[in-house]
């Protein structure tokens, strides 16, 4: 396991199995045209922006903070065996883990403020926010076009597994935790948009009732009265 897979399990803590996790990459970067890695890329940038105010100061006079994407990605695929805090997956405990990412951020000297490295304290905010950042530039990316997600997740299911149930389930069960977990709504896209599609379809119906009736309906005939007046 990488320092990504296991930075990953926290922020999808609780995802079923390593099959969904597996989907879950796959759907990604097919959806969004962006690997996982450029996803906690972008997601580490928006976290470090959060700090920026705060780290330069204790940077140089011109304020200027490097970071060093090589190295990043050289921690992330760094594998978590080669550390003897987590020397097997059972062993990972997320506030541990958080430690020890920022630790290895330091060691690797992937920020540069102003010639000096960033001390592992300083790396802890950042490591902090990317975590958060993660799940809000996910739940976001999601909510705003959910319907398009569910679509390629069901895509990407039938690819990987066949169009068969066992496909179906894993969409399924993919889907019901996120729900959980983001505060998302995929399960139950299908039925609200049977819902919208009946209504639309309502509204069309009835809106060709009333033409149909305006044109059936008779014209009013003038009375005695009004013919009286009329030849006055």
């Amino acid at each position: 396991m990488t320092f990504l897979d296991a930075l990953s399990s926290i922020v999808f803590t609780g995802i079923p199995t390593n099959a969904s996790y597996d989907l879950l990459k796959l759907v990604w970067k097919s959806w969004r045209k962006q690997s996982w890695e450029e996803y906690y890329l972008d997601s580490f940038k928006k976290a470090l922006d959060l700090e920026r105010p705060v780290l330069e100061k204790y940077g140089s006079r011109d304020g200027v903070i490097i970071l060093d994407r090589e190295r990043l990605l050289l921690v992330l695929r760094q594998n978590l065996a080669s550390t003897p805090q987590f020397s097997t997956y059972r062993q990972l405990i997320a506030d541990d883990f958080l430690v020890q990412l920022a630790n290895q951020l330091s060691a690797h000297e992937v920020l540069i403020i102003g010639g000096h490295n960033l001390s592992s304290d300083g790396y802890a905010h950042i490591v902090q926010n990317l975590v958060k950042h993660a799940r809000e530039f996910f739940r976001e990316a999601v909510r705003a076009d959910g319907e398009s997600f569910k679509r390629m997740l069901q895509e990407t299911a039938e690819e990987q597994f066949g169009s068969n149930q066992q496909a179906r389930s894993q969409a399924r069960e993919l889907e019901a935790f996120l729900d959980i977990r983001f505060d998302l709504i995929l399960s139950h896209l299908d039925t609200q948009t049977t819902m919208l599609g009946d209504i639309q379809r309502g509204l069309k119906e009835l809106a060709r009732t009333k033409r149909t009736l305006a044109r059936l309906q008779p014209v009013a005939k003038p009375t005695r009265c009004a013919t009286r007046l009329l030849k006055r």
